[in-house]
């Protein structure tokens, strides 16, 4: 009994300290922890928009815990899906939660997940009554939000430059540039409750003319939108929107974590189609889509329409340009050539323990792909059209969770990914993935687990581990071999490679936590400047020591790491860094600053580092050379309706060079500056 006051002492002293905090502010310091367990390397990288959009609406739409089902909180990303489990089997076995206290009485929930939990989840009645509204509510009470960013460097880039008439014979100033050197967005978003979202935006990339010759307005426009709770119609969506089937070998548009420090969360979650504001002008749909269910059955259909940019020289299509950058002539050439259809589908059946799906993409082109011969892409996808089929299961018997999907190409490509989750108690989670897919497997909407961004050519072994030895402590480690059976890009004969990760975090108070990290990894490469392939070894460590006090939280990172290719001597990086950040309830003025010292011999020593930024945009830096970086991230709330963010970040080399950048993002000097304004209007 006294050990049940306590819990329920800790979850309340919990909930108070998160009173005291804005929703936002939780939200971000829950996506620090998710990117920080992240591999970093500019693989397998969440999109931060998604991902920020998807954690805050739960924020302001809160789950009912005691009216609430597996696919709902699968979208919370940091429970695991036995934490999952036992939320909904503790409330099957005892009935409905009395409080929220009770939370930390479920096996497997410690003190941070609860912590990670509360922001979101709420217990209410167990049977709500279906809320009808009238339409004049929509006006009455639905929340706008209007969003102004932009942004610009500091310095000169050569592609901004107009040079002297004697010079056009070596440079003809037409080649540069067409716009002026500023980043300008606009976003607009509508939501009535859980039931209705109107989004709208325009984006202008730095470089691209908004008004002249080349261009008239913005660069780039989309919208949607979505409607949700129709009776047996679960969503409809119109406009912009992101589809994931399945464990991602057929359609997988959003994001996966992959291999990263979360070692047990390897395979995307399916969560159908959901909509996207995102100015990524490339990866989503464009068209309509819904989602129904009956009874056990969910189903889940789409078709889109849209225009791709791509190299059509010749009439047909040698490869798809993904950047929705459009400054140069050349860049401009490849604008809207390419008209892209896609039909998706996946039907669903679910019972209590089990589940099975089945999934379908069809992608039809106005031209054909013919892509140009190279030694690794003699299996790439050629034609107008393309189908993929796949079917997926989970399956949970008692502490084992199996779960994976095969798919097969119209090519007779095929892919597989199965793996299975062991919990012998709650302390302690084992997985292992076993994937294998064929050189002729080339999907487009394609994205799972893999050691590549191509689910192609590749086949491995996924071990993972996490414990919690203690109260205090847990310990997550990962091993994972994989070999190439043919030829990839940068690698000109088949290969082999294994990657180890080990990391424990200590965290003995909510207030003081302390990480470390150790990465041991060899692949094979093409050795610089010739056909030869060698292996590149890599090994790297991080601690990273974060300590909050009152209002003020500061965070220490050390990391370095040694790398060596074929016979070449070892190389080495690291990187010191020290962040601050500032909040108060009861200050409009918040914030966070970084200075960083680095230093990378080569390529292969390259630093990564996520930083904070302002709302809807995230930053991880390749830095390379020798120098320093740091920046300033303010947010100020004027009104509570008004809120202005403002960064500057710069970074300066101390390695000798003159210009930073190449082509027409070279800059002349030793450094880089880049300065980001955001206004957020909520209404």
């Amino acid at each position: 009994m006294m050990g049940k006051v306590l819990y329920i002492l800790t979850a309340l002293l919990m909930v108070f300290q998160l009173s005291a905090q804005p929703q936002s502010d939780e939200v971000e310091r829950i996506i620090n922890d998710i990117y920080y367990q992240l591999d970093e390397e500019g693989k397998d990288i969440p999109e931060y928009e998604q991902l920020y959009e998807g954690l805050l609406h739960y924020t302001q739409q809160p789950v009912n815990l005691n009216h609430t089902n597996r696919q709902e909180l699968q979208q919370l990303y940091f429970l695991s899906d036995l934490q999952i489990e036992n939320i909904l089997y503790h409330i099957y076995q005892y009935g409905p939660l009395e409080s929220i206290y009770e939370l930390r009485l479920i096996d497997g929930l410690e003190d941070y997940d609860i912590r990670n939990l509360l922001p979101f989840v709420y217990v209410g009645e167990h049977q709500e009554q279906k809320e009808l509204f009238h339409p004049k509510e929509l006006y009455y009470y639905g929340k706008h939000q209007l969003l102004l960013r932009m942004d610009k460097g500091l310095e000169t880039k050569e592609g901004y430059r107009f040079l002297p008439e004697e010079d056009e014979a070596q440079f003809n100033s037409n080649e540069g540039y067409k716009g002026d050197p500023f980043y300008a967005s606009i976003r607009y978003q509508y939501t009535f409750k859980d039931k209705l979202n109107i989004g709208l935006r325009m984006e202008k990339d730095a470089g691209e003319q908004f008004w002249g010759d080349y261009n008239k307005g913005f660069d780039s426009y989309g919208g949607y939108v979505q409607i949700d709770k129709l009776k047996w119609c679960k969503r409809i969506i119109i406009g912009d929107f992101k589809a994931n089937f399945g464990n991602g070998l057929v359609m997988n548009t959003d994001f996966g974590f992959g291999k990263s420090a979360d070692v047990l969360n390897t395979t995307p979650r399916s969560q159908g189609i959901r909509k996207t504001n995102s100015t990524d002008e490339y990866n989503f749909f464009r068209g309509v889509g819904g989602s129904f269910q009956w009874n056990r059955w969910e189903a889940n259909v789409f078709y889109s329409i849209r225009r791709l940019d791509a190299d059509t020289t010749g009439g047909y299509i040698h490869s798809i340009y993904t950047t929705g950058l459009h400054r140069t002539d050349n860049e401009y050439a490849k604008r809207n050539t390419v008209w892209q259809q896609v039909i998706g589908a996946n039907m669903l059946y679910r019972q209590r323990s089990w589940k099975v799906g089945l999934s379908m993409a069809a992608t039809l082109f106005n031209k054909p792909i013919i892509p140009q011969p190279t030694l690794y892409n003699t299996n790439y996808f050629s034609g107008k059209h393309q189908l993929t089929v796949g079917t997926d299961y989970q399956w949970r018997i008692k502490r084992f969770f199996l779960f994976g999907e095969t798919a097969l190409t119209q090519q007779l490509g095929w892919a597989t990914l199965n793996g299975v989750k062991f919990y012998p108690i709650p302390e302690l989670g084992l997985v292992t993935l076993q994937r294998y897919y064929s050189g002729k497997f080339d999907s487009f909407f394609a994205q799972s687990f893999s050691e590549t961004s191509a689910l192609s050519n590749e086949k491995g072994i996924y071990i993972g581990i996490e414990a919690i030895p203690g109260r205090f402590w847990r310990i997550a480690a990962y091993a994972d071999t994989y070999s190439f059976p043919f030829p990839k890009y940068g690698i000109n004969k088949p290969s082999t490679g294994f990657d180890y990760l080990l990391q424990a975090e200590y965290t003995p108070k909510t207030t003081i936590k302390l990480v470390s990290r150790l990465k041991w990894e060899e692949k094979m490469t093409n050795y610089t400047g010739t056909q030869l392939v060698v292996p590149l070894d890599k090994t790297s460590a991080r601690c990273q020591f974060f300590y909050q006090s009152g209002h003020l939280s500061f965070k220490t990172t050390m990391e370095g790491n040694l790398a060596k290719k074929g016979s070449d001597d070892f190389t080495f990086g690291y990187q010191l860094a020290q962040d601050i950040t500032y909040r108060n309830e009861n200050f409009p003025l918040s914030g966070n600053i970084r200075l960083q010292m680095f230093h990378a011999d080569t390529y292969d020593n390259r630093i990564y580092s996520y930083e904070n930024d302002v709302l809807y945009a995230f930053s991880i830096p390749m830095l390379t050379g020798s120098g320093c970086r740091y920046y300033i991230n303010l947010r100020y709330d004027l009104f509570q309706t008004l809120t202005l963010w403002l960064k500057m970040a710069q970074t300066i080399y101390a390695d000798g060079r003159e210009t930073v950048g190449t082509g027409h993002e070279e800059r002349s000097g030793n450094r880089k500056t880049d300065f980001r304004l955001l206004i957020r209007y909520k209404f």
